[in-house]
C-alpha cells in the first residue's frame, strides 16, 4: 500500500534526478542499446539529409535504422529489467522505491527509441512504384 511517506520519496527521487543523470546512469547500465540507438538516431538523420528525394534506398535504409533503434530500445529495457529484478532478489528488497531508478530509466529507453522510430516514420513516404511488369518482344506474341 501507498503511503505518504512512499509518496514523498517518489516526488524526492523524480525531482532530484535531472534528464542528464538519468541517460548517463542509462548509458552505464544498458551501454550498448543506449548507444545503438543514438547511433541509429543519427544515422537516419544522415540518411534523411544526404539522400534526397523519394528513393527506395531512403525509405528501405530509414526503415530499418527506425526499427533497429526501437529494438534496440526494447532489449536495453529488458536488460535493465532483468538486472533489476536479479538485484532485487540477491539483496532481498521488498520496497519497489528502491527500483523506481530503474524503472525511469527503461521508460527513458523506451522513449528514446519511440522517439527515433516516430522520426524515422515520419522522415520518408513510400517511393513510387516504377515496376510496369515485363516488357514484351515485339512478333512474339501476336
Amino acid at each position: 500500500m501507498v503511503t505518504t511517506i512512499d509518496l514523498a520519496v517518489i516526488a524526492e527521487t523524480l525531482a532530484s534526478a535531472s534528464p542528464w543523470e538519468v541517460f548517463l546512469d542509462m548509458t552505464l547500465v544498458a551501454k550498448v542499446s543506449t548507444m545503438m540507438v543514438v547511433i541509429a538516431g543519427i544515422a537516419s538523420v544522415i540518411i534523411a539529409v544526404t539522400l534526397k528525394g523519394r528513393t527506395k534506398a531512403k525509405s528501405l535504409l530509414l526503415t530499418v535504422m527506425g526499427y533497429g533503434a526501437l529494438g534496440w530500445a526494447v532489449y536495453g529495457g529488458l536488460y535493465e529489467a532483468t538486472n533489476t529484478y536479479i538485484g532485487a532478489q540477491k539483496t532481498q528488497t521488498t520496497s519497489w522505491i528502491t527500483l523506481l531508478p530503474s524503472f525511469v530509466e527503461i521508460a527513458y529507453l523506451l522513449l528514446m527509441g519511440m522517439i527515433v522510430w516516430i522520426i524515422t516514420a515520419m522522415g520518408h513516404d513510400r517511393a513510387p512504384k516504377t515496376r510496369k511488369g515485363p516488357e514484351r518482344a515485339p512478333g512474339l506474341y501476336n
